[in-house]
């Protein structure tokens, strides 16, 4: 029959212990120590968590403004020409300078965010352009210094053709734009816009036709 001892625990444990001293001291200790700092961490990594998301929001709000700032400007984009202009104006109250790549990654995590972040498994699936975002030496040696990633197969070619040319993708994307009045008043693209996309997509249309004359495409 069991007893109930001084500490207690009962059964075989417990007469264990009674019979090694020095192990229940040890178990004890440990036991202590164990408890205490796993405690800790979680307090430390609900701290961490919440840090991240409230990062990752600010980030995502910080590309929102940006996004505000480029539709003041023609074409509403920062062209190369207008980042000559502009660069030295962007400084922040530290005197770092900010870069042209930072503006593009607040924006890509606003633009990939429609909603703000609730929980931390939301804000580290964009782990990587809020790291790049934050531009310090430290951080990005940090995603530099991550463990060898694993090879896999080459992406097949031709399956990359088909996913970027994805006719129903396109042709959403398409009525989209054309319903947005913020680019196609009235169902027709801004003229300056017209513009623009002859411009940035003629090497597109110019690989399209390339396609298009092997395929025998008229």
């Amino acid at each position: 029959m069991n007893t109930k001892k001084n500490d207690g625990q009962t059964g075989a444990r417990a007469d264990y212990l009674d019979a090694h001293p020095k192990a229940k001291a040890l178990q004890e200790s440990h036991l202590k120590t164990i408890t205490s700092r796993i405690g800790n961490y979680r307090k430390k990594m609900i701290g961490r968590a919440q840090d991240w998301i409230d990062a990752a929001n600010e980030a995502r709000a910080i590309g929102v403004l940006i996004v505000d700032f480029l539709d003041t400007l023609p074409g509403k984009q920062l062209t190369t020409d207008f980042w000559g202009q502009m660069e030295k104006l962007f400084v922040d109250q530290y005197g770092n300078a900010i870069t042209q790549d930072q503006l593009k990654w607040f924006v890509k995590v606003a633009n990939a965010a429609p909603a703000p972040f609730k929980d931390i498994l939301g804000a580290l699936a964009y782990r990587q352009p809020l790291l790049l975002a934050a531009g310090d030496s430290d951080v990005l040696q940090l995603i530099s210094e991550r463990a060898p990633q694993i090879l896999h197969a080459p992406p097949n070619p031709l399956n990359e053709l088909k996913t970027v040319l994805n006719h129903t993708e396109l042709e959403d994307i398409f009525k989209r734009l054309h319903g947005d009045v913020n680019y196609c008043p009235g169902g027709r693209l801004r003229q300056d816009l017209r513009e623009t996309l002859r411009v940035e997509l003629a090497p597109t249309f110019a690989l399209l036709d390339e396609l298009r004359l092997e395929l025998g495409i008229n």
